[in-house]
């Protein structure tokens, strides 16, 4: 199994992991839950898809928190910023602009609203896996991001160490559906206590 040891951290390094695997680990989670669970109140038989609804609102906060576009120096703590920054270091877009995964993200949530109101619950498990897509385009962003720096830096500062150990950990399991060696080789390469000897 991978079970992470994050006491081989330092207090800064924890501290990292602690905040980047709430958004990458339990935000990430907190959002795919809320849109399966709109999926299944979604019926196209009602009227009225009060639960539906709810749940996807839920999602939609889970994204973007209340900061997001905002003129917050960090542009909030959740998924939408976390995209932004990620979409900014890799040049998908230019800084101050919305990256094209949070504008396809925001568009499918108008999409996915819309389509619980007016009862047309057919298209939102198509909607939920694009999002689902674009939701793990940042993961791997993040994940090469600090690998290089680890890596081909020589960065093993304990911030680092603890973003990648994050990072790793909420990348693996998605791996894993693919192929479970190489979602072990990803995730042990990183844990904490392996980065400064990753490769």
């Amino acid at each position: 199994g991978r079970k992470a040891d994050f006491m081989q951290l330092g207090v800064e390094g924890r501290s990292a992991a602690v905040r980047w695997g709430t958004v990458t680990l339990n935000i990430w989670m907190a959002i795919n839950f809320s849109l399966a669970k709109s999926i299944q109140h979604c019926d196209s038989a009602s009227s009225h898809n009060k639960i539906a609804q709810e749940n996807w609102d839920d999602a939609f906060s889970f994204y973007t928190g209340s900061l997001a576009e905002s003129d917050h120096p960090l542009g909030g703590y959740l998924f939408f910023n976390f995209a932004q920054m990620n979409g900014e270091q890799f040049g998908t877009c230019k800084k101050g602009k919305e990256c094209p995964a949070n504008t396809e993200m925001l568009q499918l949530f108008v999409k996915g609203k819309k389509h619980i109101a007016e009862s047309k619950c057919s298209q939102l498990d198509k909607y939920v896996k694009r999002m689902q897509a674009l939701m793990t385009v940042p993961l791997i962003q993040a994940y090469l991001k600090t690998s290089y720096a680890l890596d081909l830096e020589d960065d093993a500062r304990q911030e680092t160490q603890g973003e990648a150990a994050a990072f790793s950990a909420a990348l693996a399991p998605i791996v894993s559906a693919c192929n479970a060696g190489s979602a072990d080789i990803l995730f042990k390469d990183l844990a904490p206590g392996n980065a400064p000897t990753s490769s």
